[in-house]
């Protein structure tokens, strides 16, 4: 937490090598909060990268393009994440699918970021089963959405656990629930 880069990817900045190989990420049970990128993905830029993200929080970070993330000629695949209180100044502030990106969010909630979810003409976002409320640009696919306020435990203290009464526990789709 609280990392922060003068270029882009305040915690991660992955990219392919210099042989143009594709990187790839995996990471579960993770949190990104307070990073700042003065440019691309506030928590991570990733670049030509293959990415499975798992259980994982993003809040409160910012950059110019994609808050939390910022994803250019990638694929990212999202289970069970909450991003929430993240700041693109220019676009994206949970995340944006920059060039020829291909991402896909599961089970997931986008809340309170300044926009949401960015797409730009290319790139292709699509979300299943997941809390998309506010501001996102045309083109974001969302199927089955799940509607309202997640009702965090106490987002002003950090704590982006959901309440009982969340529209958003028990609404996912359990084929994209983590094993038990």
């Amino acid at each position: 937490t609280s990392n922060t880069s003068n270029c882009g990817g305040g915690a991660i900045y992955a990219q392919a090598d210099a042989s143009g190989n594709q990187i790839t990420l995996n990471l579960t049970n993770c949190v990104f909060g307070g990073n700042n990128a003065d440019d691309w993905g506030g928590a991570m830029e990733l670049d030509y990268t293959t990415a499975t993200i798992t259980n994982c929080l993003f809040y409160e970070n910012t950059s110019d393009y994609g808050g939390a993330i910022n994803s250019w000629e990638s694929a990212v695949s999202g289970y069970n994440c909450t991003f929430a209180d993240n700041t693109g100044t220019t676009s994206g502030g949970g995340h944006r699918s920059s060039t020829d990106a291909v991402d896909t969010y599961y089970n997931s909630i986008f809340y309170n970021n300044n926009t949401n979810i960015y797409e730009k003409s290319g790139a292709t976002t699509t979300l299943y089963y997941s809390v998309c409320s506010g501001a996102s640009t045309a083109g974001v696919s969302v199927n089955n959405e799940i509607t309202g306020n997640p009702q965090f435990t106490d987002s002003a203290n950090d704590d982006y656990t959901l309440q009982s009464s969340s529209p958003a526990v028990d609404a996912g789709s359990s084929s994209y629930a983590p094993a038990t």
